[in-house]
């Protein structure tokens, strides 16, 4: 008797796990034969070039709200005016400017990555301990954008330091 009721429950088990029983018609319609008027051309000798689709590049976009025109800023930052100071005149700027941000540390180290040297920035040198600084240069400015966590609840810690550079070999 319990042979019986196990093997039933195994048959019972593998029976609903077909898909496809000899008795059931297909359910889906065969597929349809592309016809020849609407067929694309098998023609290699085209003469209009390929173009790739556009695709929507990830991270943080660009905000048109910057303090200075020639350093990039990521939409959603948060400045934190008790922490920030700049000075600037006709003859040269100078500046640290604090911002809180949710996005990731990546992103944000991310986006000064590609956004500064479409800007004129050079990249000098990156340092990675307690956070990531990168170290930008372009002729009479040094840029210093250092990026820090500050936990899950704290958000990250965005500081970009603006200096005068007098070029190599020169007091700095």
């Amino acid at each position: 008797m319990k042979r019986c009721i196990v093997l039933v429950a195994v048959l019972g088990v593998v029976c609903t796990a077909c898909e496809t029983w000899p008795w059931q018609k297909n359910q889906n319609p065969p597929v349809a034969q592309m016809d020849t008027q609407t067929a694309p051309s098998a023609d290699v000798n085209t003469k209009d070039p390929y173009v790739a689709p556009v695709v929507p590049v990830p991270g943080l976009a660009l905000s048109s709200d910057q303090r200075f025109k020639d350093i990039p800023l990521p939409i959603g930052v948060k400045e934190d005016s008790d922490r920030t100071f700049v000075y600037e005149s006709a003859a040269f700027a100078v500046g640290r400017m604090v911002y809180t941000s949710r996005a990731s540390l990546y992103d944000l180290v991310q986006f000064f990555a590609k956004e500064c040297p479409t800007a004129g920035w050079k990249l000098d040198n990156v340092l990675q301990a307690g956070g990531e600084t990168h170290f930008f240069r372009k002729p009479g400015k040094k840029l210093e954008v250092n990026v820090q966590d500050k936990g899950v609840s704290g958000g990250r810690r965005l500081v970009i330091t603006l200096t005068p550079d007098s070029g190599p070999g020169g007091d700095t």
